[in-house]
């Protein structure tokens, strides 16, 4: 009577793997970051409302058309965070481009300004036409009031 409730031999081997993948914690911190992002712009747009008309107007004013927007970069953020904690490789592709997109357009605007714009010239090399010094003094954010050190004479600027 006690052989019905044995459970039946098996001659199949399980191999039994105890070893579990912990997920790394800067995949946990970036995963996190996108699903804090979503979370934050799902409450403006809860906030403001999901679809919005937009209205076209051409250059002198008058109205053209009409179109709706709806948002979803909450969705779009999440899909990423979510994706990345799951370790999904196209999560991690998309996370790689959007990182690459925020830091290229910042670091490109900042070369803009620094480089290219009216504010080069605030680094260009300025020298005392009397002394030949190069220290000066600035009494202000104009360019005309920098001043040599030793003989106080207006700084003219070279560019370099």
């Amino acid at each position: 009577m006690t052989d019905i409730y044995k459970s039946p031999e098996s001659e199949v081997e399980i191999e039994v793997n105890e070893e579990t993948v912990v997920r790394p914690k800067p995949v946990f911190i970036i995963g996190l970051i996108f699903i804090v992002l979503a979370i934050i712009d799902f409450a403006f747009s809860a906030k403001n409302g999901f679809i919005h008309t937009i209205i076209k107007y051409d250059a002198s004013g008058t109205e053209i058309g009409t179109g709706v927007k709806v948002d979803l970069l909450w969705l779009f953020l999440y899909g990423i965070g979510s994706g990345v904690m799951r370790g999904g490789r196209f999560a991690r592709a998309m996370a790689a481009i959007s990182g690459t997109i925020a830091l290229i357009i910042p670091g490109a605007l900042i070369i803009y300004y620094l480089y290219f714009s009216s504010s080069k010239e605030y680094f260009n090399s300025k020298k005392c036409p009397d002394c030949g010094d190069t220290s000066y003094t600035n009494s202000g954010y104009k360019f005309d009031a920098i001043d040599c050190k030793k003989c106080t004479r207006p700084i003219e600027f070279k560019n370099a």
